[in-house]
């Protein structure tokens, strides 16, 4: 964002404190669903998001191109107002978007913490190579086929593998399964919950928690699936609870560079959305 867009974020809606409630990932921005002053509009003039459908558009014929089973959650979110239903839909492509770029960084925060512990126990096991090299010392069934298969693709594309590219390949639910309760014992307690600098020990059900909403969230925008029904305010405190636990850094990096609680706060009004409620799922 440059220092002119900045200038005028400010004026309209000023750079929220951050507040910590309970722990690591309470630290949110004070109204970031509903601040008033804000539209897509207001965004869109200050080239934070793309410009808007105006009265030149043939909504009609968007509508078809997009279909009216696709479109049919939206409308029905804004109460059969078939403007507001793209204007809608438009907005959850712009919340998406945002929250997809806040994903990404979180993910590769992740991966790389745990695997700087799984190599760590693995050395310290004195397992031979790499611990994807011999994944069955550490994971179970599912997890050493998951590791074969990001190898195999790498040898398939024709790259040289390194443990960064492995790394890389393997996807963001291989990652949040480590928390799972059945790596309990034999990878949290000796090894994933030092990827968390914190003071004191976090729950690992609360991580695991926390990264399966995140990892639903992120398949629903990766499929191209509404996500204007969800609770995306706690999906906002889950990224910066996780974000924070890895580093503050990392935390403060997303902070600043984030749009999305300035969409959140431009949700069209009438869409029909509870706070705190999931909605209705709608269509792929």
């Amino acid at each position: 964002m440059n220092a002119g867009a900045q200038l005028q974020v400010d004026a309209i809606w000023p750079r929220p404190k951050l507040a910590k409630e309970h722990g690591p990932g309470s630290m949110h921005h004070a109204g970031a669903e509903g601040q008033p002053g804000l539209s897509l509009q207001k965004l869109a003039q200050m080239r934070l998001v793309p410009p808007m459908l105006d009265a030149t558009s043939n909504l009609a014929g968007v509508r078809r191109s997009l279909s009216d089973e696709r479109l049919g959650p939206y409308d029905r979110a804004a109460d059969g107002d078939r403007a507001a239903s793209l204007e809608l839909y438009e907005w959850n492509l712009l919340v998406s978007g945002a929250f997809f770029e806040s994903l990404s960084v979180l993910e590769v925060a992740l991966r790389n913490s745990f695997h700087e512990q799984l190599t760590r126990l693995h050395d310290t096991r004195r397992h031979p190579g790499q611990w994807y090299e011999h994944p069955e010392y550490l994971l179970g069934r599912k997890g050493c086929e998951e590791v074969r298969h990001a190898r195999r693709r790498l040898c398939v594309t024709g790259k040289t593998e390194t443990a960064g590219r492995v790394v890389a390949e393997l996807s963001f639910g291989f990652w949040r399964y480590l928390t799972a309760s059945g790596y309990a014992d034999k990878l949290w307690r000796p090894a994933l919950r030092r990827a968390f600098l914190t003071t004191r020990p976090l729950p690992r059900r609360e991580i695991a928690d926390r990264l399966t909403r995140l990892h639903d969230l992120r398949n629903r925008i990766a499929h191209h699936e509404p996500i204007h029904f969800r609770d995306l305010a706690r999906d906002w405190q889950d990224i910066l609870y996780i974000a924070e636990a890895l580093g503050p850094d990392i935390r403060n990096w997303l902070v600043r560079t984030t749009r999305v609680p300035a969409i959140l706060a431009a949700r069209p009004h009438g869409s029909g959305r509870t706070p705190g409620t999931q909605g209705e799922r709608g269509v792929r």
